[in-house]
């Protein structure tokens, strides 16, 4: 009876043991405290009544899967990567747990004088070793991106736990294979399933510096496209300064001999040669300057009509990268969304207030809407799946998952709406004021 009552509460370390497992695949949590709390409660549950009511091997394994399925809801992230983490969990589990039995079981015998017995030391030992292991895992600290991969690399990545699973299975239930044998098996399989978990971790960081090399191209573009912009601005006011007295020659000789239409003219030619560059944002924050200016240098000539108000400081505490993957992506799919209306128009709204920076973009589209991934819905957009646009087949949907992993680094929130010929996105980044911020918002009247 001592003995039955000891399993049960080295029992409860178990769930603290798959918790540990959990933070090396998933990130954000999306469910309340109780609720997580409730999930590790019922696995704890489960698995101990099925365990003493049953017996059954496959009884018990389909429980924990299911169970260990359950607590994958608690976190934000898609269904191939709970499968995978479900998989590779478990492989790793019943792989530590076969190794131990094969060297504990056969050799280990406390003497009769012993106050506990083989099984109590083996699951112990079995609930260290995975501890330890989770403790190990959780240096891949890439992992638990969710990378846009493509559906061979999932395959790969869900087969190899799918195989060493039959294979610990076979080697299990076989009594012609030697325990050296048996051990061998279980620790290549523990061997391989962490290679491919690295392959995994390995592949998320590439991809994330993939991305962030991608921001850091635009953003240097975005600062050398806005300083061209106010260099042709400054030589088009200095050259207009140094021919002033013969353009108010000019003038005053149109005036005087050709009337008012020709000096008017004349007139509009000069103001049309200073409004040549235009600045569409001119607060001072030099980022959303930038990119501001070089997503929209070309919207006057291309007919799209423009409604821009900003109000925000001249500082913020949001990194640069961050700023062109919110702005440029949400300006690009405006201008993308545009080309195929006839009345194209651009709304743009940005204001930072008390503590919150408000980006708000509007425009015109055809009315036609695909979304990414069937049945897919994106954390952070209100429970819907991400619209795509006309881009080439791969880059579908992923300016505004860009967007939305900026948004989430400031605890922020995004939203997506569309409404007959209407698409608009919303964004919140909740954002500490720097000293600029303040002495500024100090010193307004």
């Amino acid at each position: 009876m001592h003995e039955t009552i000891i399993t049960l509460i080295l029992g409860i370390a178990m769930p603290f043991i798959v918790e540990r497992f959990m933070r090396v695949f998933f990130g954000k949590r999306r469910t309340k405290l109780p609720v997580f709390v409730l999930s590790f409660l019922l696995y704890y549950v489960s698995n101990v009544v099925v365990f003493f009511l049953s017996g059954n091997t496959q009884i018990v394994a389909l429980v924990t899967v299911i169970s260990l399925s359950v607590i994958t809801l608690n976190y934000e992230t898609s269904w191939v990567k709970r499968i995978c983490a479900v998989l590779s969990i478990y492989a790793l589990l019943l792989s530590i747990s076969s190794l131990l039995a094969v060297f504990f079981i056969p050799y280990f015998a406390p003497d009769a004088y012993s106050v506990v017995s083989t099984d109590i030391i083996f699951v112990a030992s079995t609930y260290l070793m995975l501890f330890l292991m989770a403790l190990l895992l959780q240096k891949f600290k890439s992992i638990k991106k969710d990378i846009p991969a493509s559906p061979l690399f999932w395959v790969s990545v869900i087969a190899t736990p799918v195989a060493s699973l039959v294979i610990l299975g076979i080697v299990v239930e076989s009594a012609d294979i030697s325990p050296a044998a048996k051990a061998l098996v279980f620790a290549l399989a523990i061997g391989i399933n962490m290679f491919v978990l690295y392959f995994h971790n390995t592949l998320s960081a590439a991809y994330r510096d993939k991305l962030k090399s991608q921001l850091d191209t635009q953003e240097k573009e975005s600062y050398l496209a806005q300083c061209q912009l106010m260099q042709e601005s400054l030589d088009q006011v200095i050259s207009i300064r140094h021919d002033m007295k013969a353009h108010l020659a000019a003038i005053n000789g149109y005036a005087a001999e050709a009337g008012a239409v020709k000096a008017t003219d004349y007139i509009s030619g000069l103001l049309g040669g200073m409004n040549a560059a235009k600045i569409h944002s001119d607060t001072g924050n030099v980022a959303i300057d930038s990119i501001i200016n070089y997503k929209l240098r070309n919207a006057e000539q291309e007919n799209i009509k423009l409604d821009i108000h900003l109000r925000v400081p001249p500082s913020l505490n949001i990194e640069a990268s961050d700023i062109a993957a919110i702005l440029g992506n949400l300006l690009d799919n405006a201008l993308d969304a545009v080309k195929h209306v006839e009345g194209k128009w651009i709304k743009l709204d940005a204001e930072f207030s008390r503590g919150a920076l408000f980006i708000h973009v509007e425009n015109a589209f055809d009315g036609a809407v695909k979304y990414a991934g069937k049945g897919t819905a994106v954390a952070g957009t209100n429970g819907k799946r991400l619209p795509v646009t006309r881009k080439p087949v791969g880059d579908h949907g992923h300016g505004l998952r860009n967007v939305r992993r900026a948004v989430e680094k400031y605890n922020g929130y995004m939203d997506i709406a569309h409404e007959g010929n209407v698409f608009s996105v919303t964004v919140f980044l909740y954002v500490d004021e720097d000293e600029g911020q303040e002495e500024a918002r100090r010193g307004r009247p």
